[in-house]
């Protein structure tokens, strides 16, 4: 195709309107009379052609598509395609002659950022996928239910309906439509949230289709099938660009590229519907669920609103077995700010006003990367920082979904809510006229959110002005702003070649023409005259390829541009039509008051002028029109003439104005000022007028009247960068607002409350922007304490005024809790102190002791297993107890915003945790299986002693407390154990060497920060001046940021090299047919060199990724603190403040310790009506672990500082460990010292083992009754050791659960919250009492197995059975966290012969064995364990096996016999990691006597139903075979078989545990035949979509594998807690457990039962006394099942 070039007019040429004489003399021709309507005319005209022009591509799309399948199938029956090539070599769009080719992507590889679920193929050789499109969650309105428009989404085709009946003069829909949509609404009782969802499900059957339209598309030459005449063209080029110049030919790899992007975003609008459909929506969160299925359309869509009367976490999507997607949920605030913007023309290029080729290339072909525009990434990140939601309403179909989602990646904008177009045909639907279907979405969301303000953005290009100035207009003060994007206006340029018309570099246009407009233009001269090179044809991808000719700057099919006009003699000019005088300056036509769309005639000007300067860029003013830019020239008008703007002051250049963000004075865009001056679109007088460009303007200065009249701000801007202050001020005002006046976070004003720096030296105070009157207290970077990116948590201060606080014992040392665990209570706040050990968590949810305040918690002791067991467990609880207290509070706050009423006050969800030496290191160790987003964790170690330098400040403080850190080090401090003290240090550090060595774990060095030395996201310009002991730190530090406040999103797949990929971590791959897959090839690990191809990974947690911790050694340090209050003032006497005439007003200054004036004048200080103030108070906590730390203790100076460090201390609370007897002769001496302080003493040996899990021991001691030889009593012990007493003995008591000490208001010993020990003779009166029909059961059980008959089937039933004396105690059957009546996982298996096996080991296992067995017969079942199993690396299944192994180590070096043993730690690597790490700050006899059974080598790919490899590095000896199956839960979950060795001794026993998976057929296979099956039964039947979701079984699926496995006897257990005793089942599905006459036995799991495998018949004898024990029990609260 030639370049357009400019010829000799014709004889007549006519352009808008004008007609010019063939001569050139400038003379006008007289003008015909226009016909009425004649423009609306020819506007419909010229939206016609468009929309035909459209249709014909797209026809021509498909015609091409039929013939390019004929020529795949020739090819296909020859084996050779057009060009001689085999068809086998032959897969995709992007093959090119010659050359390898490559296949076509499926839709989901096609959007690597857009998530799509798949199936594998199905039947027919279809792939079904799985979209869901991006909606909103709303708070439910009940004023507004009864209304049906709100009950469904904006887009459902009940809107259209109703639109539809509106149309034809209806109100409403006809009573029978009506009832029909009301029959689809989903909302149950007491609804409080709206969950939108909207999606498509397709199969890629038509996917064959593309593959020969790419075939035939990439062929450069050769014969076609039929297709309409065209002129061949040069190639495409994949920019985003039409350059002139010469035509370009691209190479074959250019054409295969760019028909490889052309064909894979075809590909959703040539995909199968899957049409009338059932489809399940489960709605989730960590304690309810709601299923409901809905049918898909005829275009494969659902949508539907579905009102809940619980909050949902999450979704997932059900298609079929096969297909399921999981999306979270997040509610939208009902108050706040939204953004609704356009998406082609405002955040994308798309050229819709240039026309449908120009279209088809911006969206199926070009480069995402070069169609973003300027600034807008900048702006809209800026909102979502401030809490704007995002809602993107367009006209562009839903199957361009895909490909939006991957521009919003490429060009880094926030997601939000999508309102796209639905439409089910191929094509034609992009070039369709723009209508006004938008506006329905539009007013949709304004419905769904009446108290919500709303910034609409959009562009000049379609009706987006008419459209939001309407919306403004029917929704007075909910549109704080419109931003409209000029793609209309072109930008004026000076001495640079520039199209007539100016559409051809409006805002609107390419990325490299944008840029090559914001050069710096005035150093450029003017460009030499040179024709205009055709731009590529489609002609190279077999597309249409009817260009048309354009002006060299855009592909726009136009008539040719006439010659200037000539100017008019001035003989030949006549007077103004309206007699009038006019000038430059005169006032002017006012517009229509509607949006005219009627240009009007310039006039004619004496001389051509030179163009002006554009006008200048303001952030004040966007894109204001004025006198210096383009004007509209106007001869006369029916209406009034609106007055003339005055002049603009002077700008400020872009980016040095000010901007007060306080308040918003400037003013929006100034409507275009209209002057009787003829000038044209490009400047110069003399050019005919650019219609679309006074169109355009005059719709601007009619929205102005209309917007101004109702308050809403107009701007116009071209890139983002005009208007982001604008809007940025705009929302921070409305923020204001909707807060009631809080101080806005960027104010600089000054704040009533403020601190001298001189008062905090060590500290820089800020204000905090949550609260009104208060500051921040933030570390001053580069402290010893505080390194400069310390991610402790600031403390907030403010003046005290704690009217009521205690101290509380929570826990006291005994077998269910071996810790200590102090109380403080204030009512704004909660403090634990004291030791974290295993069992805090379960006891602090058996005494209602409520964590929803907890903010901080002080380790004392040594950071070890014994102090911090139960933390971690608890950081877990924590963050589910806050996230539901949370979204509690929300909804109660929202209730109170609706109902006028207070708010209630949000106490933020994060927790400090404080400690000493090694401390982040423990933290850090269990990033592999800890990782909670939504609760900061911000860790606090002391490191050096905090009064090394005599400083004697509180190290920590809050408006509550100051609490002083006192670090006793033997170390440093008892020189007589110096020696023992190194030796000790000396064998730790060679254990530790040797784990390194075993884990090729470096020594740390000094290092600059790397990618592969910190997490995600870690700043890496640290100073190259830090030491090894700092960076270290900083590592650690960074990690535990991670795991608890990570912005990470779980479903992100990136692209990369194989040889760049950390693992552990999920690798796909691209298969033949362009389908994501799992990599099943080579690793690169040093013994192979696999190629280095591209993979997609879906990578783990941030602070997983640290592969290894620097190294660290045991702590020598015990932590111990003083606490105290700040006291609180006097009692205000109103009575004297009255008698000195204070006015009341006055009084608060008083109370703040200031001076007044009262009556007469006298000066009335605070002490004449404050009564005596209340001084600060507090208590001590010394904490001594074992003897040799007493001396370094109590030589502290801060003990001996009664000045001001223990002054007002009345309370010592002294925990000691094991040997640390209190009548030691330097304890007593030292209380002596202190003998006005009340000592309270906790030690193993003084404080008895009562039985503090007091639910659960009353089931066990009722079970007990039942069957007494499975259900043994409790150990237990309620006397305890004593303490010195008589004259001159001080104060000291053995302090028990429920001690109280309060502090303010008074100082006082309550004892009415003492816990006695429980009365275990209870529970047996009142089921004697009670429960008659209960033990009429127990009865007829008891003499059912004492019968002859029930004795010969149970030995004819077993006597095959190997060891049927193996006893097997499960110590913990419940799920995720401990609950009153179920601990978690770990169950106890002992095999006669052998010794004992625990099947995981979850938190305080130990403590059930010595509840179960006593402290002495817990050592002697220990000394018998060789083996435990950790069958995953969730928390709830292996926080108990440090314990137990310190525990064994010492049982079993007590004995000469045992002191050699060995025990096998068998586990996937990453928990072998943890305790490889977790052994540097406690020594584990790691490789001495305890050995690591590793299942699989490390990073291994999980693939549910592989058996795993199993290394025995250190050759254990005696162990069973073991044969690990891989299961659907989560990564390294494995299932398990035990195989003893089939020898008199063992006879085969074999064992099958399943821990946590869904159902596997492998699994059952690999046991097939096993004697004993324990499996988890996590959810009864009617739950089967919890435990799809949460990856569990149900209790037939466990029958069912049990009855696969052909299992002997199978024990159910990993109940959820929601059945605190018993699960409901029916005696028909128990019986799935039967196999015919097969002997199996079914029986389900309580804690501390003691069940032989022989024995399983008798235990179900009583199984009915233990269903009607049970049956009027309540359920607990639900937990989150992981």
């Amino acid at each position: 195709m030639r370049p357009y070039q400019y010829t000799s007019p014709p004889t007549t040429s006519t352009n808008s309107g004008f007609e010019y004489s063939p001569y050139g003399t400038g003379t006008p021709l007289p003008q015909p009379q226009r016909e009425r309507g004649a423009r609306r005319k020819k506007i419909a005209a010229v939206a016609g052609s468009v929309y035909r022009a459209g249709v014909a591509a797209a026809s021509e799309l498909k015609e091409q598509y039929y013939n390019s399948r004929a020529a795949a199938a020739a090819a296909r029956d020859t084996g050779v395609t057009e060009r001689g090539i085999p068809s086998s070599h032959v897969s995709g769009p992007g093959a090119a002659a010659g050359a390898d080719e490559s296949p076509i992507p499926s839709i989901p590889n096609s959007f690597p950022h857009v998530k799509i679920a798949t199936s594998g193929k199905r039947g027919g050789g279809e792939e079904q996928h799985l979209i869901l499109f991006p909606t909103y969650t709303k708070r439910f309105n009940k004023s507004t239910a009864s209304n049906l428009s709100t009950r469904f989404p904006p887009g459902h085709p009940f809107h259209q309906a109703l639109a539809a009946a509106i149309q034809t003069g209806a109100e409403r829909l006809p009573p029978q439509e009506e009832e029909y949509w009301r029959s689809t609404v989903v909302m149950e009782e007491n609804a409080v949230v709206d969950v939108d969802v909207r999606g498509q499900g397709g199969r890629g059957r038509r996917g064959e289709i593309v593959r020969e339209l790419g075939e035939y598309g990439s062929d450069g030459e050769g014969e076609r099938p039929p297709l309409p005449p065209r002129t061949t063209g040069t190639g495409l080029s994949t920019a985003a660009t039409v350059t002139t110049g010469p035509p370009v030919e691209l190479t074959e790899e250019e054409q295969a590229a760019a028909n490889a992007t052309l064909m894979a975003r075809i590909g959703p609008f040539v995909t199968t519907a899957v049409a009338q459909t059932p489809v399940t929506l489960f709605f989730y969160n960590d304690t309810r669920s709601r299923s409901h299925t809905i049918l898909t359309d005829s275009s494969g869509h659902f949508c539907t609103r579905v009102a809940l009367s619980f909050t949902p976490t999450h979704i997932r999507v059900l298609a079929n077995e096969d297909l399921s997607m999981v999306s979270p949920i997040e509610v939208t605030p009902p108050q706040g700010i939204s953004l609704i913007s356009d998406i082609d023309d405002t955040i994308k290029h798309s050229g819709i006003y240039l026309g449908a080729r120009e279209i088809f290339r911006n969206v199926f072909v070009r480069s995402l990367e070069n169609q973003t525009v300027d600034g807008v990434r900048e702006w809209f990140n800026r909102m979502e920082a401030l809490g704007v939601k995002m809602h993107y309403c367009s006209n562009s179909p839903w199957q361009l979904y895909p490909m939006l989602g991957c521009f919003f990646h490429v060009a880094g904008l926030p997601m939000g809510s999508m309102h796209l177009k639905q439409y089910s045909g191929m094509l034609q639907g992009l070039f369709e006229p723009v209508a006004e279907r938008k506006k329905a979405n539009l007013e949709g969301i304004l419905r769904d959110f009446p108290e919500r303000k709303f910034l609409l953005v959009g562009d000049s290009g379609e009706a987006d002005l008419e459209v939001y100035t309407e919306l403004a207009v029917q929704n007075p003060g909910r549109v704080l702003a419109v931003f409209v994007r000029d793609v209309t206006t072109p930008e004026q340029t000076t001495g640079f070649f520039d199209s007539s018309f100016g559409a051809g570099n409006g805002a609107g246009g390419t990325r490299q023409a944008e840029t090559a407009r914001n050069g710096a233009r005035s150093n450029r001269p003017p460009l030499p005259p040179r024709t205009l090179a055709p731009p590529p044809s489609l002609g190279s991808l077999g597309l249409p390829s009817t260009e048309s000719p354009t002006d060299g700057t855009r592909d726009i099919p136009r008539k040719p541009v006439p010659p200037p006009r000539p100017s008019k003699p001035a003989a030949l000019r006549g007077a103004p039509s309206d007699n009038r005088p006019r000038t430059a300056g005169a006032d002017v036509t006012r517009p229509s008051p509607q949006l005219s769309t009627e240009s009007v005639r310039p006039s004619t000007s004496a001389r051509p002028t030179p163009p002006p300067p554009p006008p200048p860029r303001r952030r004040t003013t966007p894109l204001a029109v004025t006198a210096a830019g383009p004007v509209i020239s106007v001869e006369s008008s029916r209406e009034p003439d609106p007055p003339r703007l005055p002049p603009r002051s002077s700008t400020r250049p872009l980016g040095q104005e000010s901007h007060p963000v306080s308040g918003i004075s400037r003013t929006a865009t100034t409507p275009p000022v209209i002057t009787s001056e003829p000038t044209t679109s490009a400047g110069t007088s003399g050019q005919f007028v650019n219609k679309k460009v006074e169109t355009w303007l005059r719709k601007l200065a009619r929205a102005h009247e209309v917007l101004d009249a109702v308050g809403v701000k107009l701007y116009t801007w071209r890139k983002g960068d005009d208007v982001v202050l604008e809007a940025e001020g705009i929302v921070r005002e409305a923020l204001k607002a909707l807060n009631r006046g809080e101080v806005d976070p960027s104010s600089q004003t000054s704040t009533p409350l403020r601190i001298p720096p001189s008062l905090f030296p060590d500290h820089v105070a800020r204000p905090d922007h949550r609260r009104t009157g208060r500051l921040i207290l933030i570390p001053k970077p580069g402290t010893p304490e505080y390194p400069a990116d310390f991610p402790f948590s600031p403390t907030v201060t403010n003046n005290p005024k704690a009217m009521y606080n205690y101290v509380r014992v929570v826990s006291a040392p005994s077998a269910d809790t071996p810790g200590v665990c102090l109380l403080l209570h204030f009512d704004s706040r909660r403090y634990f102190f004291g030791r974290v050990a295993e069992g805090t968590q379960r006891l602090l949810n058996q005494r209602t002791v409520s964590l929803m305040k907890a903010t901080d918690i002080f380790l004392s002791g040594r950071i070890d297993w014994s102090s911090t067991g139960g933390l971690l467990g608890m950081f877990l609880t924590l963050a589910e107890i806050k996230g539901r207290s949370d979204q509690m509070l929300q909804d109660q706050n929202e209730k109170a915003r609706r109902e006028g009423k207070k708010e209630v006050k949000y106490h933020e969800g994060h927790v400090n945790v404080h400690g000493g030496k090694n401390l982040v290191h423990m933290l850090a160790s269990a990033r592999r299986f800890i990782f909670r987003k939504a609760m900061p964790v911000c860790p606090r170690e002391v490191r050096r002693d905090p009064r090394a330098d005599g400083n004697k400040r509180p190290d920590y403080e809050d408006e509550n407390i100051r609490v002083w850190s006192i670090p006793a080090s033997i170390a440093t401090e008892n020189s007589s154990s110096n020696a023992a003290a190194a030796a000790a240090a000396a064998a730790a550090a060679a254990a530790a060497a040797a784990v390194a060595q075993d884990s090729d774990q470096s020594p740390p060095r000094k290092r600059k920060r790397t990618e592969d030395s910190t997490a995600e996201g870690e700043a890496e310009n640290e100073s190259t001046s830090m030491t090894d002991e700092e960076a270290d730190q900083h590592l650690r530090e960074s990690v535990v940021k991670d795991m608890f406040g990570s912005h990470w999103s779980l479903d992100t797949l990136r692209e990369m090299k194989l040889s760049q990929v950390k693992l552990p971590a999920k690798i796909f791959v691209k298969n033949e047919k362009g389908e994501l897959e799992l990599y099943n090839g080579p690793l690169p690990d040093g013994t192979n060199n696999p190629p280095d191809i591209n993979v997609f990974v879906r990578l783990p947690w941030p602070a997983s990724r640290v592969e290894k911790l620097p190294k660290t050694e045991p702590s020598k340090e015990t932590m111990c603190y003083v606490v105290k209050n700040y006291g609180r003032r006097g009692k205000f006497d109103v009575t004297k403040a009255d008698e000195l005439g204070v006015p009341k007003q006055h009084r608060k200054f008083l109370a703040n310790g200031q001076n007044v004036t009262g009556k007469d004048g006298i000066t009335v200080t605070p002490d004449m009506v404050l009564g005596p103030s209340v001084p600060a108070a507090g208590f001590a906590i010394l904490d001594i672990p074992s003897l040799e730390y007493i001396d370094a203790v109590l030589a502290r100076p801060e003990w001996a500082d009664e000045e001001e460090i223990v002054k007002g201390v009345h309370v010592a609370y002294w925990i000691l460990g094991d040997g640390v007897d209190a009548k030691d002769e330097r304890i007593q001496a030292f209380m002596k010292a202190h003998s006005s302080w009340k000592h309270i003493v906790f030690s193993k040996s003084l404080n008895p083992n009562v039985i503090a899990m007091m639910k659960a021991a009353d089931k066990t001691i009722r079970m007990h009754h039942i069957d007494p030889d499975r259900y043994p009593l409790p150990v237990y012990d309620n006397n305890g050791g004593s303490l010195p007493s008589g004259d001159g003995v001080p104060d000291q008591t053995v302090g028990v659960a429920g001690h109280t000490y309060l502090i303010l208001p008074r100082i006082d010993f309550p004892t009415d919250n003492i816990i006695p020990p429980m009365n275990t003779k209870w529970p047996s009166i009142d089921l004697v009492q009670n429960g008659a029909e209960i033990l009429a059961l127990a009865q007829a059980g008891r003499e059912r197995i004492a019968s002859p008959e029930f004795q010969a089937e149970v030995a004819r039933a077993q006597q095959d059975l190997p060891l049927p004396n193996t006893e097997i105690i499960p110590l913990g059957t419940g799920s995720s966290i401990p609950s009153n009546y179920r601990n978690v996982s770990a169950n106890l298996v002992r095999i006669p012969g052998w010794g004992s096996l625990i099947l995981d080991c979850g938190e305080n296992t130990l403590g059930q064995l010595r509840r179960l067995y006593g402290y002495a017969g817990a050592d002697e079942v220990l000394r018998d364990l060789r083996a435990i199993y950790i069958s995953h690396s969730h928390a709830d299944h292996h926080l108990g096996t440090v314990a137990v192994i310190d525990a064994w180590l010492k049982a079993t070096s007590q004995r000469e016999e045992t002191a050699s043993g060995k025990l096998a730690i068998i586990a996937a690597p990453k928990y072998q990691a943890f305790i490889r790490e977790f052994h540097q700050v406690q020594p584990l006899g790691l490789l001495d006597r305890v050995f690591p059974v590793t299942l699989g080598k490390t990073d291994f790919r999980h693939v549910p139903g592989r058996v795993l490899e199993v290394y025995n590095s250190y050759n254990v000896p005696d162990l069973p075979k073991i044969e690990p199956v891989l299961v659907d839960h989560c990564y390294e979950a494995a299932a398990t078989i035990f195989t003893f060795d089939q020898d008199a001794r063992y006879g085969g026993l074999k064992i099958a545990y399943s821990g946590d998976c869904r159902p596997s057929a492998e699994f059952a296979s690999v046991g097939r035949g096993a004697h004993l099956l324990i499996h988890e039964c996590t959810f009864e039947d009617g739950l089967q979509a919890d435990a799809l979701a949460k990856k569990h079984s149900t209790l037939s699926e466990a029958l069912a594998v049990g009855r696969d496995m052909q299992a002997r006897r199978i024990l159910l257990t990993h109940f959820s807690q929601r059945y605190p005793q018993l699960p409901a089942v029916s005696k028909e599905v128990l019986q799935q457990g039967q196999d015919g006459d097969r002997d199996v036995e079914v029986l389900f799991a309580f804690d501390l039962m003691r069940v032989r495998l022989g024995e399983f018949k008798h235990a179900n004898a009583f199984l009915p006394a233990l269903r009607k024990l049970y049956e009027a029990e309540e359920p607990e609260e639900v937990a989150a099942e992981e």
